[in-house]
């Protein structure tokens, strides 16, 4: 049943006589609308027969083959002035005005055979269609209908929201989405023509604007309407904020029974909003730093050997589905990604490789083909292993099978916990990482058919295994663990292991244990770990003082880059008298991920930054370690969502790679 007022029941009896439905016969045959729509056209008496048939007409006149809009618009041209379809035009006007539709149809002399179509007001080509049922064209009535209701029914009668939403509803527009959906659908604060017009890039994306509302656009600080401030409402019940619940769900379910006030957004903030973000796709597109592709020789052998950290977690796999949504991948991260400030880079958005799926080895060629020819060595390929379970295995285990990817790796295993917040950490953990003492004969056996691959990185016929955050087991354990799989590689012919330790902040030099007997046999930089006790804090944020547009949900710190290298803070390694490798970052951004749960922000950087970073840090590595031995670490390869990576993106093309090319040749022995 639909709730009317009692004004609307009132007008229904008065017209009930009047009530006109056209072509019953092709209704009940199912052949012009379905039911659904019969059952709504009914209730509210919207069928109009001269208004119904003259649509009818135009639809049957435009797909006549006696019909030629090019032709029609260029004999008229003043319909074409008046921006008037053909068909439409000639329907309504045309043919009285003795305008032919083609120059295979003459409309006065039809007319003069069949004069009683003036008086009945039909038009002439429309009845020789009627009258020559061969050439009548094949018309989807159901898909015509839908179109006539929703464009001269539904959005030309001035309804309540209510009664839109139980109109579309019996239409079963909302069959199968859940209480959340439905409430912010009739909702008179969300208001999708408006979301759409102030967020161009929800626009863009094709994406469901009430499910984009419900699942992102709140935490990002998005208003559903300009009569509702989401931002306000949390800040001003602090109740619905610590319970992390959509403030218009909340509104719609409790706070309008609480009385609880709504605000309005500030007079500038949506607009500022919707001209920042033009601002920023201007500044994306500014094409001063971006590098087109190069053709680099290839053949020149290095002394210095970059080494690519990599992230496999561009496919779906069914833990993912399950904790973050079916289909989800780091691509759905990254493009939900956008600016929150004056002057943010966000979102990054590929080039050539694309939004890829590493399903397939596919796109392995084209970043191998991309490596080689800006000089990077080999990629450190992130191994999810928790005492026997993997996660992400698939583009690994696929890459070792294909024979044909002739391209240097290694393992890099990450020992920290799975969390939802991509932090290691503990809240909302998903998947915990644990050491059992019986593990190391099966991590061994798991890991050993890449070791025994020729492709595999080794130093001095020691396969190269890095462990990012090893602390986190007990100390221990982990000792016993690394000594056993020391004994495990000798056994099946290597000259032993050799093992690196990615650096952390949270690791000292007191909680190290390197090179003696059991430990580990150097460090790898891994920046931005490290940074932040050697840089200044450009914002803290949210802040106040920062002119121009800023989001209010951010949570999170920007570091100034430009003052951190300027002054030369990146020279010397983060330890000194242990065996360690430098690390670098082309640029670093999570808010992708973690812009309302305390993101890192790393500003300023730019290739002329990166090329002096690593061109300083390329002769420490010179100086400090001999040929052969020569490796420096880059995060990353493709961390798209935390904004770190040399594949190509929008603004500033191949620059990243390019620079990293020129650097390391002007510095080859």
């Amino acid at each position: 049943a639909l709730f009317l007022s009692k004004e609307a029941n009132q007008i229904r009896q008065n017209n009930h006589q009047n009530l006109q439905i056209t072509n019953l016969r092709e209704i009940k045959e199912g052949k012009a609308m379905n039911l659904k729509l019969l059952k709504v056209a009914r209730f509210f008496h919207l069928i109009n027969k001269k208004n119904y048939n003259e649509k009818r007409q135009i639809e049957i006149v435009k797909n006549s083959p006696l019909f030629d809009a090019k032709w029609y618009l260029a004999q008229n041209p003043d319909v074409k002035a008046k921006k008037i379809g053909a068909a439409k035009h000639y329907v309504k006007y045309g043919w009285k005005e003795g305008r032919n539709p083609s120059p295979d149809f003459d409309t006065e002399e039809y007319l003069a055979e069949y004069p009683e179509l003036e008086e009945k007001s039909w038009c002439p080509l429309f009845h020789y269609m009627l009258e020559h049922k061969e050439l009548m064209p094949k018309i989807d009535y159901k898909v015509f209908w839908n179109t006539y209701y929703q464009k001269y029914i539904i959005n030309t009668i001035n309804y309540t929201k209510q009664q839109r939403f139980k109109i579309e509803e019996i239409l079963g527009k909302y069959k199968g989405k859940d209480i959340n959906y439905k409430i912010i659908a009739q909702s008179k604060y969300f208001n999708k023509r408006w979301y759409l017009k102030t967020n161009p890039d929800i626009k863009q994306s094709g994406i469901d604007p009430i499910e984009h509302y419900i699942k992102y656009g709140w935490k990002e600080g998005r208003n559903p309407s300009k009569y509702f401030d989401g931002n306000r409402y949390l800040d001003k019940h602090q109740d619905v904020k610590k319970a992390k619940m959509n403030p218009l769900i909340h509104y719609e379910f409790y706070g309008r029974g609480e009385n609880r006030r709504v605000f309005k957004p500030r007079s500038n903030d949506n607009l500022d909003f919707f001209y920042f973000t033009r601002y920023v796709e201007k500044m994306n597109s500014d094409k001063q730093s971006f590098c087109e592709y190069r053709e680099n020789n290839r053949k020149k052998i290095n002394t210095i050997k970059p080494i690519a950290f990599y992230l496999p977690q561009f496919h779906s796999f069914k833990e993912n589905d399950t904790w973050y949504g079916r289909g989800f991948t780091e691509w759905t991260n990254v493009t939900k990604s956008i600016p929150m400030y004056t002057g943010h880079y966000q979102p990054h958005l590929p080039i050539d490789v694309g939004f890829y799926n590493l399903n397939t080895t596919d796109v392995f060629y084209r970043q191998i083909e991309l490596a080689q020819n800006y000089g990077i060595y080999g990629f450190a390929f992130y191994y999810y292993w928790f005492s026997g379970r993997k996660l992400m295995e698939k583009p690994l285990n696929n890459y070792l099978l294909d024979s044909n990817l002739k391209f240097p790796f290694c393992l890099c295993w990450a020992c920290e916990n799975w969390s939802k917040l991509w932090d290691g950490g503990n809240k909302e953990l998903l998947v915990e990482s644990h050491l059992a003492t019986d593990d190391a004969n099966l991590f061994w056996n798991d890991i050993l058919p890449f070791l025994k691959d020729e492709r595999y990185i080794k130093h001095d016929n020691k396969p190269v295994i890095l462990m990012y955050r090893p602390n986190k087991f007990d100390k221990g354990i982990l000792k016993e663990f690394l000594k056993k799989i020391r004994k495990y590689a000798q056994r099946d012919g290597f000259e032993g292991l050799y093992l690196l330790w990615v650096i952390t902040n949270d690791i000292t030099s007191e909680n190290l244990f390197i090179e003696d007997e059991y430990g580990f046999d150097g460090l790898v930089e891994f920046p931005p770990h490290g940074l932040r006790k050697n840089i200044n804090k450009k914002k803290n944020v949210p802040i106040k003082e920062l002119k121009g547009y800023l989001n209010s949900s951010l949570v999170g710190e920007v570091y100034d880059m430009e003052q951190y290298i300027g002054n030369n803070m990146h020279k010397l390694p983060l330890f000194n008298d242990i065996n360690i490798y430098r690390g670098i970052f082309p640029m670093w951004d999570n808010s992708s991920r973690k812009a309302q749960s305390g993101c890192l922000i790393f500003e300023g950087m730019s290739p002329f930054l990166y090329s002096k970073w690593l061109t300083d840090i390329v002769q420490w590595t010179k100086r400090n370690h001999v040929v052969g031995d020569r490796y420096i670490f880059i995060n990353a390869w493709n961390e798209w969502a935390e904004g770190a990576h040399l594949e190509p993106d929008n603004k500033y093309g191949y620059a990243y790679l390019q620079t990293t090319k020129d650097v390391l040749e002007s510095n080859d022995d």
